[in-house]
């Protein structure tokens, strides 16, 4: 998981995230180059339209990360951990 400097989930990474970065920059591009309004952004990346407001106003969706978390998830009826470190997820079958 990103993280910023405070060791909060920032970016695409955060499990309440609703964009992509890659979405994220598109969406600025859209909004400064071709001047699409925010509720035309919100309707076609299906967010609302403070969101994508907040997004082309680099509120949200604009930090860097100052370093990567280790993330575990287990599911135990599959028998698989997915491991995160240093942005690269890896599954493995759970020996537990």
């Amino acid at each position: 998981m990103a993280v910023n400097d405070g060791g909060r989930w920032i970016g695409e990474s955060h499990p309440k995230a609703k964009l992509t970065q890659s979405d994220a920059d598109l969406m600025r591009e859209l909004h400064e180059e071709h001047r699409i309004g925010y509720g035309q952004l919100a309707d076609k990346f299906e967010v609302s339209k403070t969101t994508a407001k907040r997004v082309c106003r680099y509120e949200i969706h604009c930090q860097t990360p100052a370093r990567w978390k280790f993330v575990e998830v287990r599911d135990r009826a599959c028998r698989f951990v997915l491991r995160c470190a240093d942005g690269l997820w890896t599954f493995t079958e759970d020996a537990a």
